[in-house]
């Protein structure tokens, strides 16, 4: 099972103030991939991984997604934790069965006031059912084209995304 996520989100770094967030979670099962996206659990797909490879959207944010694991350099801001005494403590409000899982995670950060944009890696946590993942099946072509009505970004975007990525 490989876990990957890719966030693009603005702030004001003078007051901390977030204007916008968006993480986009991929968990792929063998030959099948599930994609989630951060405004809602409930906002996800799961379709076969060559098919995600067709969509440009979908394959650039999860080529992105991929490309700081692996990767040491953290940044505190952005990095929750990899204790896995973490994986310990238990939270009350999950059901029986799931887990906290760490995922690796590139942020692009755009400072909302400079409009100065920067790649970082970090990571984030998800809790997360491998059990549930590993029964999944595969959305329906009408669920998947809905996902990707609701997701599709400018793609151009990914240009200057790539280029932060490869300053860190």
């Amino acid at each position: 099972m490989e876990f990957s996520a890719f966030t693009v989100m603005g702030k004001n770094f003078t007051t901390g103030q977030k204007y916008y967030f968006n993480e986009t979670i991929f968990i792929k099962v063998g030959n099948k991939v599930c994609v989630q996206d951060s405004e809602s659990a409930y906002d996800a797909v799961v379709m076969p991984f060559d098919d995600l490879m067709k969509n440009k959207y979908m394959k650039m944010c999860y080529e992105l997604s991929r490309a700081t694991i692996g990767k040491p350099n953290i940044d505190p801001d952005y990095y929750e934790s990899d204790d896995e005494d973490d994986d310990a403590i238990p939270n009350p409000n999950n059901p029986i069965g799931y887990k906290y899982q760490y995922i690796d995670t590139l942020y692009i950060i755009e400072d909302v006031v400079t409009k100065v944009k920067e790649a970082k890696k970090g990571n984030t946590y998800q809790t997360i059912s491998e059990d549930i993942l590993e029964r999944l099946n595969i959305s329906t072509d009408a669920e998947i084209e809905c996902f990707y009505n609701r997701h599709n970004m400018d793609v151009e975007q990914f240009e200057d995304y790539t280029a932060l990525v490869n300053k860190m």
